[in-house]
């Protein structure tokens, strides 16, 4: 560059630069001084020549030409003799004894002001000139000394000592790791807990070799990333997969920052948080949103998702099948719910067994399932599917060291054209399960707008019998149990009948099993109980000796299971006024034998309350003698298809001669049901069976009827004998329960 000249005005040198040269001086902050430095009787000596205000207030100057060494400056003076001594440009630290007695640390820098003026050694020096001006003397050299303060300085590096070693301190404690970069993408610092994240010992991530510690996938965003922090950005990446040299894996959050000098980016600083746990869990918790807990198949939200992408192509061909065990209620209530839930967990592995890899097996909830298989062009293709799902589940379960038998009812829809939605599909899937149930079970229907028909009806006619229960709209009709010695009636069996203005005249077939479906059974039981104890109080009230001894009432499986019959039935005696005696309760021998265990405790509190209990349908169970030994009921009911046998089937007689000298072994009373000609009465009779009931002596009649018929039979309310005597010497006459 070309140096600019100022032109000057003639005269003016000699006045203005020495005036403008000694103001600047005068101004510096810093101590500054000139110093003659000279041998004088064989003596090196440093006199000062000149000094800017600042160093006269830090030093005693004594007097004029005074000698550095008596500036009590203490080891600052001394510095600054040694540094003059050489002649050359030096600096030094060192602390100044201050005019007030403080000390100050300093630092000393000495400059020679050009060559030295010849004289000879030995040569003693002129006489001093004005005190702190003047030319040279011969043989000595002039130097300007600067003493500049180093305290804040000081206290800048000892504040910046401190920070970095809290910085140090707090890195090595913190529960994440810490890295700092000075420069580029090498690493300077990584505290102990950024050590253990990445694996590696220290040696390991010196440089960019930190940078080989990350997956490939993610090598390259993190570079990325921290290109754009040196160019001055923040940056927060997360699940960065780290490999370790001992081949595990963890997943990192790195969040960096830059470290600006300058308002330049030169390095950086940054933070790595170990988030394996954390990913581990929310998969976990993404798993269990999505997947059934105990089985660990998927649930309904990952179904929705699955029928919603298959029905979504162009020309879908998705069979979907709805499969629910069958009595799987049974299980738990005889084998406990553990038992329950393994049963569950092999029903899903034999299931997931039965079908293709890419078929998807669900659990829709409680003991149902649904099966979606994909590529099933037509309706026997999806029937084969059913088939061998049905035959899966035909062997015998081992759990627990027990056999379990369980089947399942399924619905089945053929889904092959576009437009259908999950939820329309599932529905009719669950529309042809409902038809599959009301058929019987272990079998499978196919969905078709017979079954959605069939099932609408029979949805609608579930909705009026809960509307019938809730208004009172069921009717109780009553059939005689008689005695054959006296042909009167010992007591009347209770049963329901329901005539819908839509439906008509509703077997009891019918809506007893739509109610144990539905679930309400309970109720219709509770229904019965209480309107069969109501009669039967207004009976001995009106008809006096003349009303029957007991009404007998069926009791459903569900009713038995449940913990409330006991004081269901306290409450209908209590409300009604009705002794304990005058109800008898009858049970199947299959329900019985289904619930033994669990039934007995019930049956006896029933019993010690004085209610009577009686067997119906014998012969049609598996109940083993021992069973039937631990019944504690008064009667036992022979089913109607054994006399029905006595017209037709010559091994009849001695079957029902059997059961009743069995019935008799037990101490219970037989009674045979299904009595329709005076030949079966006239038999029954010679077998030693005293109580009948059936179309011989009345069909089932409404109250009123019924009132008139017992009315006019003369009946008397006490027989003679008990429990365990002999039909020949009299025996009190079983009530029947409601047979729905």
């Amino acid at each position: 560059m070309e140096r600019v000249s100022f032109p000057k005005e003639l005269g003016l040198d000699a006045v203005i630069e020495p005036t403008v040269v000694d103001l600047v001086l005068r101004a510096l902050p810093d101590p500054v001084a000139l110093v003659e430095s000279a041998v004088r009787r064989g003596r090196m000596q440093h006199r000062l020549q000149w000094a800017t205000p600042a160093f006269s207030a830090l030093a005693a100057i004594p007097h004029a030409g005074a000698d550095v060494a008596e500036l009590g400056l203490g080891p600052a003076g001394e510095v600054i003799c040694n540094l003059l001594d050489t002649g050359a440009p030096g600096t030094a630290d060192s602390f100044a004894a201050c005019r007030d007695g403080a000390s100050l640390a300093v630092r000393i820098s000495v400059h020679p002001l050009g060559p030295s003026h010849e004289t000879s050694p030995h040569a003693d020096p002129p006489h001093a000139g004005p005190p702190l001006t003047g030319s040279p003397h011969a043989g000595s050299r002039r130097s300007v000394v600067v003493v500049r303060e180093r305290s804040e300085e000081l206290r800048a590096a000892e504040h910046l000592r401190v920070s970095e070693e809290q910085f140090r301190v707090l890195a090595e404690q913190a529960p994440i790791g810490i890295f700092r970069s000075d420069v580029g993408l090498r690493l300077g610092y990584a505290n102990a807990r950024c050590v253990e994240i990445l694996g590696v010992d220290g040696a390991g991530l010196h440089g960019a070799r930190w940078l080989d510690t990350l997956a490939p996938a993610d090598r390259t965003r993190v570079v990325s990333a921290l290109e754009s922090v040196l160019e001055g950005a923040e940056a927060e990446l997360d699940q960065v997969k780290v490999e370790r040299p001992d081949g595990s894996a963890r997943w990192v959050s790195i969040r960096v920052a830059p470290v600006l000098s300058r308002q330049r980016a030169g390095g950086f600083v940054g933070s790595v948080e170990d988030v394996t746990e954390r990913r581990l869990l929310q998969q976990a918790l993404s798993h269990d949103a999505t997947h059934d807990r105990l089985t660990g198949l998927p649930n309904r939200s990952l179904l929705w998702e699955a029928l919603r992408d298959q029905l979504a192509r162009p020309e879908p061909s998705v069979a979907v099948l709805f499969v629910d065990l069958d009595d799987f209620k049974l299980v738990n209530d005889s084998f406990g719910h553990e038992t329950g839930d393994e049963l569950l967990l092999a029903v899903a592995e034999r299931l997931s067994d039965a079908v293709r890899p890419h078929d998807l097996v669900t659990r829709f909830g409680g003991d149902e399932f649904v099966v979606v298989c994909t590529d099933v062009g037509d309706a026997a293709h999806a029937e084969r599917i059913a088939h061998r799902l049905v035959d899966a589940l035909t062997p015998v379960f081992t759990i627990a060291g027990r056999e379990v038998s369980v089947s399942a009812s399924m619905g089945l829809v053929l889904s092959t054209e576009a437009g259908l939605d999950p939820e329309t599909v599932l529905r009719d899937a669950d529309t042809a399960l409902y038809q599959a149930k009301a058929s019987g079970k272990a079998r499978w229907a196919l969905f078709d707008e017979r079954v959605r028909q069939g099932v609408t009806t029979r949805l609608a006619m579930a909705n009026g019998l809960r509307r019938a229960i809730e208004h009172n709209q069921l009717e109780v009709h009553y059939q005689p149990i008689v005695d054959q010695l006296s042909g009167r009636a010992a007591g009347v069996e209770a049963l329901l009948r329901w005539h819908d203005s839509e439906f008509g005249t509703v077997s009891p077939a019918v809506f007893v099993a739509l109610a144990e479906e539905m679930g309400i059974i309970d109720r219709l039981g509770r229904w019965v109980l209480w309107a069969a104890c109501r009669q039967f109080a207004r009976w001995q009230a009106d008809l006096g000796n003349r009303a029957p001894s007991y009404v007998s009432v069926n009791l459903s499986a569900r009713q038995l299971a449940g913990p409330g019959l006991v004081e269901t039935v306290m409450q209908a005696l209590e409300s009604t006024g009705l002794a304990p005696r005058r109800l008898c309760l009858e049970l199947t021998e299959s329900v019985f034998m289904d619930q033994i265990e669990g039934a007995l405790g019930q049956l006896r509190d029933l019993c010690s309350l004085g209610v009577r209990l009686a067997m119906d349908d014998f012969g049609t169970g598996y109940s083993s003698l021992s069973s039937l030994r631990r019944f504690p009921g008064e009667f036992l009911k022979i089913d109607r298809s054994f006399v029905a046998g006595l017209r037709t089937d010559p091994t009849a007689p001695a079957i029902v001669a059997a059961v009743v000298s069995l019935s008799e072994a037990l101490g219970l009373s037989p009674v045979a049901e299904g009595v329709e000609t005076e030949d079966d009465a006239r038999l029954l009779q010679a077998l030693g069976c005293r109580f009948a009931q059936g179309y011989l002596y009345a069909r089932p009649m409404a109250a009123g009827e019924a009132t008139a018929w017992l009315g006019g039979t003369g009946v008397g309310s006490d027989l003679p004998g008990g429990r365990g005597v002999s039909p020949r010497q009299g025996r009190r006459e079983p009530p029947r329960g409601v047979r729905t």
